[in-house]
């Protein structure tokens, strides 16, 4: 292995949802690729989330975080957003 990641999930409803979030995260393909290269794209992790078959999550609530960096997206009705980084203690993603 050329590179450690530590998946954090917080504020699950419960433990097997955090795991169940935490593997699809850490298992993924396209997420694995991203960060070997150095390159790790929030919207990889999103759509891992997505898959992870959490009922009732609420994407306005959900927080990602790189590197103690918060990774926010301005949700709009048309579907687009604006990416917004700033500074947390908090961690989900490493």
């Amino acid at each position: 292995a050329t590179k450690f990641v530590e998946v954090r999930v917080s504020k699950a409803a419960s433990v097997q949802e955090a795991l169940d979030v935490a593997y699809t995260i850490a298992h993924s393909p396209l997420t694995k690729t991203a960060l070997f290269a150095s390159d790790p794209n929030w919207g990889r992790i999103l759509a891992c989330v997505g898959r992870a078959g959490v009922e009732n999550l609420d994407l306005d609530a959900l927080q990602i975080y790189l590197d103690h960096r918060s990774l926010s997206v301005d949700h709009d009705p048309n579907g687009c957003g604006e990416q917004q980084t700033d500074q947390k203690d908090q961690t989900l993603w490493e």
